[in-house]
């Protein structure tokens, strides 16, 4: 299994906005995730996430 890895950038050179753009990239990869999941009836608090 690979390691999922993600560089964010934050243009402006300010820390201000950087968790907003860790949250939104995340659910920008996992809401997509969580929803095909629902189509399989597996919710998405029954699957342990494991990170690199």
């Amino acid at each position: 299994m690979s390691n999922l890895k993600a560089i964010l950038f934050d243009f402006d050179g300010t820390l201000a906005d950087t968790n907003q753009l860790i949250t939104d990239s995340f659910l920008h990869v996992l809401t997509p995730l969580f929803l095909a999941m629902s189509k399989l009836g597996v919710k998405a608090d029954e699957c342990m996430m494991v990170g690199g």
